[in-house]
């Protein structure tokens, strides 16, 4: 695999993770966290 791609979870090959990735998330993947402090 040395073009570029990983084994995610060790069996499943992806070559390339974009942008449209973080929907996967959902719409809260994005933005301040509600409790800050507990967050970092």
């Amino acid at each position: 695999m040395s073009d570029g791609s990983f084994l995610l979870g060790g069996d499943l090959e992806v070559r390339r993770l974009g942008f449209g990735g973080m929907r996967l998330l959902g719409p809260r993947v994005m933005g301040w966290p509600d409790d800050r402090e507990n967050a970092l």
